[in-house]
């Protein structure tokens, strides 16, 4: 029903109840006029009743309309009618003039309603031209036909009767309007209060909700909040991946779910919801698609009527969507703005839901990135020489990563771990470290940085290590948390002698102490961050001074990271610390770099003999 249909619904109802009357009340008096007219040999009845008879055929034409719900044409068309009729009235009946005159009245107040602010004056105008004409006519001189006295005088009290009913039938048309007007204000006073109480009511019951475990268990609270309003049939929240993908996360419904959570919206279903939802909420009556899916047959069948859509919103990206039905056929129609709860549901979603849901958005996103960074190898490894700082030579090489996207290491390396992917991530750069190093100068040993997660999972490294040419160096940040240091241990000896730890980032953590002395490890890497500016700095120095007695003390060896200046290297030295790494000895290259130009060599580093511990290695 269009908005047209819907306003002139009332009118119809009014003038499909008057005109059927007045439209009979004007065959009776054209009849009884031809009667008359018959019975007198009265020529000016005779006219009369023709004029009777037109005024009847715009009656007839009005109800036509009215019939077609065109409450409009209707209404001109009996003003007109009005106004032609006052007009022969006047002409027929001397006297009458100023009784006439006031039909081209009545017939504007038909049409008032309908006529444009901007059109007011014109339409008034012609309403007094058509008064001042009939009254004209009615004063004209000149030889008109007339009446015989005692039907003149019938035939003018009837005029006028008549005219008094039409204007008490208006009086009554704008008394029933006021009627249906005040009917219509009283409901929607009174569907205002049950929104304000309902809204009242969901405010009050979402606004003490906050943020669960997980998205899934924060949407749920918020549907059965939802799903325990009235007029609310079935409630639920779905999830928007990056790609426009809709998924079920949380449904709560008073009788069987039409959706399960894992369910996905079919994709041109998706599509067309967040184009809307782009413009904000939205509600619409339920209809099956041409081709209905599953779930259109599932909702069919447990007879919803109307949807209601919100988005959840995070930035300027919807990452989620709230859904409310209803079965109540009043409610279909008006479902926004009579259950605002869709609304204020996305309201407190987007404070303690959609963070959660654009978080996992972006480790997904991630999560795809790094799989087709490892699928496409797109990574190569490089090595820097480890430098022994009193002969000059180079004892071994640290393997890095460089990543085609040309993003930081550490970056993708952290990006990868919060994407649950890390581990692979490390097994494919360190399993082409350990291929490429096989192309390094002999007599060099390998460092690698391994996590603790690796390195609990003995399988696992063993399958990186398997194909090593020479001894590995595994590298641990001080800043990383090992649960289990005796099974480390283990695990180390079953790799063999030519396998030993590194503690990387030493003093980056001073208050980490324990952490050196349970991983008891054969090098001790001293972080870049206290080697700058160390030449000058005494509290640096003093630092590096404690590390080195700890590493002469446990028989480990110590290496200063990032030297890249002469005196930082000449003071480093002084203060006992025996391996360098730097860019004033060189910077991180392809494997290519190093076998075309070969550094000055000396063995391994010495290993220490670690006291036996008794635990089981895994299997």
């Amino acid at each position: 029903m269009s908005a047209n249909d819907a306003i002139g619904r009332p009118e119809h109802d009014r003038l499909g109840r008057f005109v059927p009357a007045l439209l009979f009340l004007t065959l009776v008096a054209a009849a009884l006029e031809i009667v008359v007219a018959i019975a007198l040999a009265e020529r000016i009845l005779a006219v009369s009743a023709l004029s009777t008879a037109c005024f009847a055929l715009g009656v007839t034409f009005a109800r036509y309309q009215i019939r077609k719900q065109r409450p409009l044409r209707a209404r001109v068309a009996l003003a007109l009618t009005l106004t032609l009729f006052g007009g022969i009235g006047a002409y027929l009946v001397p006297g009458v003039g100023a009784s006439m005159a006031l039909l081209p009245v009545l017939a504007v107040v038909l049409v008032l309603r309908y006529v444009h602010q901007n059109h007011l004056i014109l339409v008034a105008a012609g309403a007094v031209g058509s008064s001042v004409l009939i009254l004209a006519i009615d004063l004209a001189g000149g030889e008109r036909p007339t009446m015989p006295a005692p039907i003149g005088t019938i035939f003018q009290g009837t005029i006028l009767i008549g005219i008094v009913l039409l204007v008490l039938a208006g009086l009554a048309d704008y008394a029933m309007e006021a009627r249906d007007s005040l009917g219509d204000l009283r409901s929607t006073t009174e569907r205002n209060l049950r929104v304000t109480t309902a809204r009242l009511s969901i405010v009050s019951s979402l606004r003490v909700l906050h943020a669960q475990a997980t998205p899934e268990a924060t949407a749920q609270s918020i549907v059965l909040a939802l799903g325990a309003l009235p007029l609310v049939d079935v409630a639920a929240i779905l999830e928007v991946s990056s790609g426009g993908e809709a998924s079920v996360i949380a449904i709560a419904a008073r009788a069987d779910a039409p959706v399960a959570p894992g369910d996905k919206l079919p994709a041109a279903r998706a599509e067309y919801i967040l184009e809307r939802l782009r413009q904000g909420a939205w509600a619409e009556r339920w209809t099956e698609r041409p081709t209905p899916t599953v779930n259109d047959e599932r909702f069919t069948a447990l007879g919803l009527k109307a949807q209601a859509y919100a988005p959840i919103v995070s930035g300027r990206e919807i990452v989620g969507i709230v859904i409310i039905a209803t079965a109540d056929p009043a409610q279909a129609q008006h479902l926004v703005a009579d259950l605002p709860s869709v609304n204020e549901a996305a309201a407190v979603a987007d404070t303690i839901l959609a963070p959660a849901l654009m978080t996992r958005r972006l480790t997904e996103a991630s999560r795809v990135r790094i799989a087709e960074i490892i699928a496409t190898r797109a990574f190569r490894p490089v090595f820097q020489p480890i430098v022994d700082l009193q002969t000059g030579m180079t004892v071994g090489f640290e393997a890095l990563t460089r990543f085609s996207s040309g993003d930081f290491p550490d970056r993708v390396f952290s990006e990868a771990a919060k994407a649950g992917i890390g581990s692979q991530l490390e097994v494919a750069t360190l399993t082409a470290a350990v291929r490429d190093a096989a192309s390094l100068p002999p007599l060099a040993w390998l460092s690698l940085n391994v996590s603790p997660s690796l390195l609990g999972d003995y399988a696992e490294l063993a399958r990186v290590l398997a194909g090593r040419t020479r001894p590995i160096i595994l590298e641990v940040t001080e800043h990383e948390r090992i649960d289990d240091y005796p099974r480390l241990h283990a695990a180390m000896r079953a790799f063999g002698p030519d396998v030993r730890l590194a503690v990387d980032d030493a003093g980056a953590g001073i208050a980490n102490f324990q952490h050196l002395v349970d991983l008891r490890p054969d090098l001790v890497k001293i972080d870049a961050g206290m080697i700058r500016g160390v030449e000058t700095d005494p509290s640096r120095q003093a630092l590096i001074v404690g590390l080195v007695h700890f590493a002469e003390a446990s028989g480990a060896q110590v290496l200063a990271e990032g030297i890249e200046t002469q005196p930082e290297q000449d003071m480093v030295r002084r203060l006992g610390v025996t391996l360098g790494q730097g860019f004033l000895m060189a910077r991180p290259a392809p494997v290519g770099q190093w076998i075309e130009a070969p550094l000055p060599m000396r063995a391994k580093p010495r290993r220490v003999a670690h006291p036996p511990t008794a635990v089981l290695l895994p299997n």
